[in-house]
């Protein structure tokens, strides 16, 4: 293996790029029943195909014995890597730190659920070494085995990366995708505490294809994502990379101050001509309703962007390895 090379401003070591490997990053959370079956199958597609593997699996504080696991896994078999994590970061600050180690041409990433079939890594690999062009491939699935909330959430969240970020009308993005190593690395060098990586490969290149691959049931445990977490992510998509909240409520405040003159002027020419001799406590609620609920609304937009700055200008780590397990032939 390559020996780790310094990179500088705080951001953690990187590695030089082995030419002839594959870098695999699996995060994994309470995978304890799931994670040998996978990485023993795509063991096997790396002898079948005579492909070099070097798989990192980043522990992320699981509940349950994953990490014992794990390290009977590096132990086992050869170019395996174990991150194990502080604490807990999230499915996309894990693969961010399994990017920070990874050694490959070229990085791929992975679910811990076994929903990624291991048999479909050869197409992947085949679409990004045989056209130079494209820097970043996705497997797109023929049919989705999640349930129908989590199907819906997935759909949200694709409308919304199309409208926000411009993504192409044709292009879907997945978990299981593989990326060139420049990618993988300009993806480490966003020092946010927001790491969302579909939004920030869209800002980073252009460059994408989709290709087909099958998609399994999941067989063990439950899918961490639910519809309420889907739709907190497509919120989070938002908010960190779009400032479409902030000319919303600009646009929506002008059309309220118009509407409030319009309004305004109305009742002051029924006033005059004498259509009103009463005045109405039904008008007051209204308006003050609408407007009190609009300040609010908008307080509370600004609430959250200004929750993230606070969050990035305090300089909290991203996230902290606990240990790294080298495994059987391997080198930190």
């Amino acid at each position: 293996m390559t020996e780790p090379a310094k990179s500088f401003k705080g951001i953690k070591l990187k590695y030089k790029m082995d030419k002839d490997l594959i870098s695999i990053v699996i995060p994994c959370y309470n995978s304890e029943k799931s994670i040998e079956e996978l990485v023993s199958r795509i063991k096997q597609v790396e002898e079948n195909n005579n492909y070099k593997f070097q798989i990192i699996l980043v522990n992320d504080c699981s509940a349950d014995n994953t990490i014992e696991v794990l390290k009977s896994l590096s132990k086992k078999f050869e170019g395996i890597k174990v991150v194990d994590m502080l604490f807990n970061v999230g499915q996309f600050m894990a693969t961010i730190c399994g990017f920070e180690h990874a050694e490959g041409k070229y990085v791929m990433t992975m679910d811990d659920d076994m929903q990624h079939p291991p048999e479909e890594i050869p197409k992947l690999i085949t679409a990004i070494t045989e056209n130079n062009d494209y820097d970043f491939i996705s497997g797109v699935f023929d049919k989705k085995k999640h349930n129908f909330f989590r199907n819906f959430g997935s759909w949200l969240v694709h409308r919304i990366d199309r409208i926000v970020f411009q993504k192409p009308r044709d292009m879907q993005f997945t978990a299981f995708r593989i990326v060139k190593k420049e990618v993988a690395d300009a993806l480490v060098d966003h020092q946010t505490m927001y790491p969302l990586i579909d939004p920030l490969l869209i800002k980073i290149t252009k460059r994408v294809k989709n290709v087909p691959v099958s998609h399994q049931d999941r067989k063990h445990g439950k899918s961490n994502y639910n519809l309420f977490s889907l739709m907190r992510l497509t919120f989070t998509h938002v908010l960190n990379f779009s400032t479409l909240p902030l000319k919303i409520i600009s646009f929506a405040g002008l059309g309220v101050f118009i509407m409030s003159i319009l309004i305004s002027i109305f009742y002051f020419l029924r006033y005059i001509f004498g259509y009103i001799t009463v005045p109405g406590w039904v008008t007051n609620v209204l308006l003050i309703n609408f407007f009190g609920g609009l300040i609010l609304f908008t307080l509370g937009i600004i609430g959250q962007y200004l929750i993230r700055i606070m969050y990035e200008v305090k300089g909290f780590p991203r996230y902290k390895v606990r240990n790294i397990y080298p495994g059987n032939n391997n080198k930190k």
